[in-house]
C-alpha cells in the first residue's frame, strides 16, 4: 500500500510527507527482514532530509538508515559512521530521546563489530537515559540488546535479567514482534546454560510468533547469534519445540518468566 502511495503522480509534491512515507515503508521492510528494501527506502528519506537541511530530520534519517546496514552486517562501518554523525546533532539540539536512541543503536553496532567494552558503555547509557525519560519502548529494546550482548559474552547471569526486563515491557505493550526476538534470545541463554529442553520450547515459541506477526527479522538475528538449538533435535526436543510453536503470546511469556522450569535462571540467585 505504501508503494502504491509513493508511486502516485503527486507523491513527490510534498517532500516532508514523502520522507515520512519512505520512513514508514523502510520500517515495514526492516521488520519483514528485507534489509535491501529497508536500505533503499531509508536512503531515499535521508536524501530528502539532507536536501532540506533540517538538522533533526537529518539525524533521524541517519539513525534509520544505519539499521539495515548494521543488522544485516552488510556494511557495519557505514552504519556506525551514520550513527556517529547523528549523535552530535541530537546533542546540539538537546534532544535526550534522540541521544538515547543513537546510544542504543551504537551499542548494537559496537557489539556486532566485537567491540564489547564500547557496546556495554553505550547500552548502559541508553538504559539510563530511557529510564530517566520514562520511555518504555526504548527501554525495552535497550534491555533486549544488552541481554544479547551478555549472551555473546557467555554471561547468562547478566543476560537473564535484561531479557526478562525487555519481555515484561513488550508483554505490557502486547508487542508480538518484540516478544519473538526476546524469546529467541532467552532460548540462546538456555542453550548456554545447558538446558536444551527449555531452549527448544523458547525457540519454538519465538518461531511461532515470528510467523504470526510476519516479523522475518527474528529469523535473521537468530541465525546470526545462534539462538536456536543446532544439529538434529532428539524426538523429545522436537516435541518441546512444537509445544513452543503452539503457544499463544501470553502462554509463551508466562513460560519464559516462570520460575518453574527445568533449570531455574541463574539470574534469580543475584
Amino acid at each position: 500500500r505504501l508503494d502504491l502511495i509513493l508511486a502516485m503522480p503527486r507523491a513527490s509534491d510534498d517532500d516532508t510527507s514523502r520522507a515520512r512515507g519512505l520512513e514508514a515503508a523502510g520500517g515495514i521492510a526492516y521488520w519483514q527482514g528485507d534489509m535491501p528494501g529497508a536500505e533503499k527506502y531509508y536512503d531515499a528519506a535521508l536524501e530528502i532530509a539532507r536536501a532540506a537541511g533540517e538538522p533533526r530530520a537529518i539525524a533521524n534519517a541517519l539513525y534509520n538508515a544505519s539499521f539495515p546496514r548494521t543488522v544485516s552486517e552488510r556494511d557495519l562501518p557505514t552504519g556506525r559512521r551514520m550513527l556517529e554523525e547523528a549523535l552530535p546533532i541530537f546533542r546540539s539540539l538537546h534532544d535526550e530521546r534522540g541521544n538515547a536512541q543513537v546510544q542504543w543503536a551504537l551499542g548494537q553496532s559496537y557489539f556486532r563489530m566485537n567491540d564489547n567494552p564500547s557496546a556495554v558503555g553505550a547500552l548502559d547509557e541508553a538504559i539510563e537515559l530511557f529510564t530517566r525519560l520514562g520511555d518504555r519502548f526504548g527501554l525495552g529494546w535497550a534491555h533486549y540488546v544488552r541481554g544479547a550482548l551478555a549472551f555473546q559474552m557467555n554471561d547468562p547471569v547478566v543476560a537473564n535479567p535484561h531479557h526478562e526486563h525487555a519481555l515484561r515491557i513488550f508483554a505490557e505493550a502486547d508487542d508480538v514482534s518484540g516478544a519473538a526476538l526476546v524469546l529467541g534470545g532467552m532460548a540462546g541463554v538456555a542453550l548456554l546454560e545447558g538446558d536444551r529442553m527449555r531452549a527448544a520450547r523458547l525457540a519454538g515459541a519465538s518461531e511461532g510468533l515470528e510467523v504470526a506477526s510476519g516479523a522475518g527479522l527474528a529469523a535473521i538475528v537468530s541465525e546470526q547469534q545462534g539462538w536456536r538449538p543446532t544439529g538434529e533435535l532428539t524426538a523429545v526436543e522436537e516435541a518441546a519445540r512444537q509445544e513452543g510453536r503452539a503457544m499463544t503470546l501470553q502462554q509463551a511469556i508466562d513460560y519464559a518468566l516462570s520460575a518453574d522450569v527445568e533449570n531455574d535462571h541463574l539470574a534469580r540467585r543475584v
